[in-house]
């Protein structure tokens, strides 16, 4: 009842406000650099002696509306061009249309030409300056000059951005230290869908960011904005067709040179123009890339005793054949509709297909040495499609409606996943040297015996799996522009979305218990009756088999036994042979006994805990006010409500027991939740004068857990004592956000920009690992079920909410073009940034405290939390890039610098285990050949840096993976 008073009040002010100026005018236009004809947003356009202005859009398009009707002089300001000044003259209701054109500067009597690399740097200064709130912007130009793998990348070159790779590439981003799961992407507003199994992260590495306009990241968001955003929103941006024919064609090859690769490509083609007098727009464009991303790695791990000394356990060694294809389509169709407005389509398709052989071994300290192969296929795809407009009602000062729909697809496969064990025992010899223990690892290489014939096949298992998310959006907002005199002016805006969500997850895994049942010889007819398989003329006609009845890995090695020098450094021998481990599970997937009874794989239970189906509705009301008080402040006050009501599908298993044959109890189980929250949100800016201006932000914020923990599961395995359970009340977390911003700013010069940031986080969730169950009271306590048998000696997995936890830091962004220098240094341009953060949250943990001074011993559980700061977050993380043009020819050195950060928590604290810093090189060459044509060389990874982790005890080396250098090169024709 409360919301509809609101909305009605708000509609009544909004058509006072538009009987009272309706003998006012609009002036509408394009900004664009005269001598090129290319659009430039950002640029500010005021009514002089009056606030009354706008900004340009990403298409350089802006409108003004409610100018008083009579002339009046426009004042045009883009950094890096000149101002100009244009009289006007506005009448009522009767739109004014301009193109404006802009110079670059002039310095010393010369106008100053905008090089490719200072292009991009001035718009995405422009856009910055510009924005109604605090942002951060990669411009189209910037997306084009980085020699950047995806889109991921390009948003790392960002302040207060750091990254996770994942395949020797950037696949994820962290904002202000919290995981992806706290921020969200979007394609122009329109929220992608999770990729991840169970968060809510996306994976980016899927999406190259050649088919982009711009990419911008909103650091405090509005009312009008989606909540849950508690990092920030990356917002990736695609541009309306042009007015003339525009047609781009980006083509290169690659070469990686740790796996000597060239079979790789990379092929970007868009071509736009508008029709029918400019009304209607049609821009197309298409991707298609092959790269490799072949990795080594080696791994140590370590025991640490009671006592706090240490034992190494092993050396672990994997290479890893990993080819990656993507796949992109985009189709933009947008229509000006008469009295002003527009309808826009855009239709968004990408797809990665990732094709992963992994060989590994180990060098035990004890005895038994296993031998490994995988066959992985993954498919992630996204696809999003959405129609929005916006239209001026009633006159051309009226209010406007803009409204939007859009559904969006995320789909993460997983068709064919295959993976053989095979053990040696004994596999090394009897190590007498203590300091062996001590490490590195490879001190255990000369110990191994190395008796491929004698190890033999002890595991198998097969898996698919498909993890999909379906979005479904509306929403319809209502916005009215005010002017009262010359210096109060503003924007009233309410509106309303609704978010249906649909997530699910299916798992499905077979297993081979080779180490306790032989290969199988039959398989069932179409009659069900048990046929022997024909081995005849097979690689597997004649098993060499070790006991009789043990399989033997020699079987599954080529006729020349390979192997891989890791690092130059480590032996990994042998390499089992891909072809042969594919024919031999197409042989014996459906195998079985002679009598039928029994299965060579049978099916995994533990999978169960892993499938569900969820259904999440999030409606959202909001009001929000912009108030430009003269032309140096501006308020920006709102508020949302914003409420979620969702429903849970999952499996409930309370036993899981036997081992060749499981003995399941299962049942499907629901539960449902919701919750609504008030989120306010004000925001200041002050111009102090031309050059200086400072914002201030304070907002609410929302993050929701992983998709698996609100699931009302429990799966008991009683064979492993392990029981793990889902809390169908979790709460979502609630930010309170605080933001400090200022910008100093010189056409000269560039940009200096330096930000600060709290946020307090109430209910952070996290997983709780190894709640011992001590006692059959302490089971009942905690709420497990009493009717399947005693739990005691059990260790329960269940997430629980902490309160408390705040993460704080500053910024500094510099961007700067030494156009100002005498001589060659004159063509130099800098980006650089350094971000420092910091945090503190309280993790939930559990122990058993043991009195001794009774017999028997007392157990007493106890549920306590530890300060320490979040993981996934470093401290420190920076950019740099160095440039220089010279006529056609353009270089550019990057540098991009990541600290050590918190990768996991254990129930132990000793075993917590970070991430290596790193540092990353790249090198970009560009000479244009003609005004079309362009010649392009990236060199990415220059160093060859390793990525690594250790155990913070004692910085315990956990290992490392190595990607290599890649070099890529190729032409650019482009006509417009």
């Amino acid at each position: 009842m409360h919301g509809k008073i609101r909305i009605s009040l708000s509609l009544v002010v909004l058509l006072l406000v538009n009987i009272m100026y309706a003998q006012s005018g609009t002036i509408k236009g394009i900004i664009i650099d005269e001598t090129n004809g290319e659009s430039l947003p950002g640029a500010n356009i005021i009514i002089t002696g009056t606030s009354i202005g706008a900004a340009s859009n990403i298409d350089g398009e802006f409108i003004i509306p409610y100018v008083p009707a009579g002339k009046c002089t426009l004042l045009i300001s883009y950094i890096g061009y000149q101002k100009k000044e244009l009289e006007v003259k506005v009448q009522p209701k009767i739109p004014v249309k301009m193109e404006i054109k802009l110079m670059p500067v002039v310095m010393s009597g010369e106008t100053v030409s905008i090089t490719a690399q200072a292009e991009g740097q001035v718009a995405a200064i422009n856009q910055q300056l510009t924005a109604k709130t605090i942002i951060n912007v990669v411009s189209e130009e910037r997306l084009q000059e980085f020699p950047d793998i995806n889109a991921a990348e390009s948003i790392g070159r960002l302040p207060g951005v750091s990254i996770k790779r994942s395949g020797g590439e950037a696949n994820k981003i962290v904002i202000r230290g919290l995981s992806d799961k706290f921020g969200k992407i979007t394609l122009d507003h329109v929220q992608i869908p999770a990729t991840d199994s169970d968060a809510r992260g996306v994976d980016l590495s899927m999406i190259s960011q050649s088919s982009l306009a711009g990419i911008e990241l909103y650091k405090a968001i509005t009312s009008d904005m989606d909540a849950d955003a508690t990092a920030g929103t990356v917002n990736l941006v695609t541009k309306k067709a042009p007015e003339k024919l525009e047609f781009i064609l980006d083509s290169r090859g690659a070469y990686n040179h740790l796996e000597g690769a060239l079979k790789q490509y990379d092929i970007y083609s868009r071509a736009g123009r508008r029709f029918f007098n400019n009304k209607l727009g049609v821009q197309a464009s298409f991707d298609l890339e092959r790269k490799d991303r072949t990795s080594e790695q080696f791994g140590q791990s370590w025991q640490i005793l009671a006592d706090s000394t240490y034992e190494l356990q092993e050396l672990g060694l994997t290479y890893s054949p990993e080819t990656r294809t993507r796949y992109g389509a985009s189709l933009i169709l947008d229509y000006v509709l008469p009295g002003g407005g527009q309808v826009k389509y855009n239709s968004f398709f990408s797809r990665t297909d990732r094709d992963q052989w992994v060989y590994s071994r180990n060098y035990p300290a004890q005895t038994t040495v296993t031998y490994s192969f995988g066959d992985h296929e993954t498919r992630i795809h996204t696809f999003v499609n959405s129609l929005h407009g916006e239209k001026i009602l009633f006159a051309s000062s009226g209010p406007k409606l803009y409204w939007g729909i859009s559904h969006a697809i995320s789909q993460k496969e997983k068709p064919y996943s295959y993976r053989m064990d095979f053990g040696e025992q004994p596999g090394m010899e009897n190590i007498t040297n203590p300091d062996i223990f001590k490490g590195p690892g490879e001190r255990l290489i000369p110990f191994a015996l190395n008796d491929f014939r004698n190890a033999t096949l002890s595991s198998a298992s097969f898996e698919t799996g498909t993890n999909k998310e379906k979005d479904l959006s509306f929403r319809l907002d209502l916005e009215q522009n005010f002017v009262f005199g010359k210096f109060l002016n503003g924007v009233i805006k309410i509106g309303g979305k609704y978010r249906g969500k649909d997530r699910s997850r299916t798992v499905d895994r077979d297993l081979g218990r080779y180490w306790v049942v032989k290969p199988l010889n039959y398989q069932l007819d179409g009659n069900g009756n048990p046929q022997l398989i024909d081995f005849s003329g097979t690689p597997f006609q004649e098993l060499l088999m070790v006991g009789g009845i043990n399989v033997s890995m020699m079987n599954f090695l080529p006729a020349n036994t390979e192997s891989r020098d890791l690092f130059e450094k480590y032996s990994l021998n042998p390499l089992i042979d891909k072809d042969l481990v594919r024919t031999w599970y197409d042989f014996h997937k459906h195998a079985v006994n002679e009598t039928g009874t029994m299965r060579e794989y049978v099916n995994d239970y533990s999978v169960l805990q892993n499938i569900y189906d969820i259904d999440e509705q999030i409606s959202a009301y909001y009001a929000m006010i912009t108030l430009n008080l003269s032309k140096r402040i501006t308020l920006i006050g709102g508020l949302r409500f914003e409420n979620e009501s969702n429903e849970y599908f999952t499996k409930y298993v309370p036993e899981v027991s036997g081992f060749l044959t499981q003995k399941v109890q299962v049942r499907d189980t629901t539960s449902t939740y919701s919750s609504g929250h008030y989120l306010p949100n004000l925001q200041l800016r002050f111009r102090a004068n031309d050059w200086w201006d400072v914002r201030l932000a304070g907002f609410k914020t929302l993050t929701r857990p992983d998709f698996s923990m609100r699931l009302p599961n429990l799966y008991i395995h009683r064979d492993g004592a392990s029981i793990v359970r889902g809390n169908p009340q979790l709460k979502s977390a609630v930010s309170t956000n605080y933001e400090l911003n200022t910008s100093l700013y010189h056409w000269k010069y560039g940009l200096l920009n330096l930000g600060a940031f709290y946020k307090k986080i109430d209910d952070m969730f996290y997983n709780l690992n190894n709640i011992r169950v001590v006692s059959r009271d302490f089971s009942e306590k905690i709420g497990l079920p009493q009717n399947y048998g005693s739990l005691v000696g059990f260790n329960l997995d269940e997430p629980q909410n902490t309160d408390q936890t705040k993460v704080w830091g500053f910024e500094v962004d510099l961007q700067a073009n030494l156009g100002f220098l005498p001589g060659v240094l004159s063509h130099f341009v800098v980006n650089a940034n350094f971000s420092h953060l910091r945090s503190e949250t309280l993790y939930p943990r559990f122990r058993v405290v043991q009195d001794n001074s009774t017999f028997p011993p007392k157990q007493t559980p106890e549920f306590f939390t530890s300060k320490d700061k979040l993981q996934g977050q470093p401290e420190n993380f920076g950019n740099f890039a160095l440039g220089y043009d010279l006529k056609g020819f353009s270089v550019r050195l990057t540098y991009f610098y990541q600290a050590d950060y918190l990768n996991s928590i254990s129930t132990i604290s000793l075993y917590d285990r970070t991430i290596k810093g790193f540092g990353k090189w790249d090198l970009a060459l560009k000479q244009r050949v003609s005004q079309n044509l362009a010649l392009f060389y990236n060199l990415t990874n220059l160093t060859d840096f390793y990525e690594g982790s250790y155990y913070n005890y004692k910085h315990l080396d956990n290992g490392s993976a190595r990607y290599g250098r890649i070099m890529d090169f190729g032409i650019r024709y482009s006509f417009k």
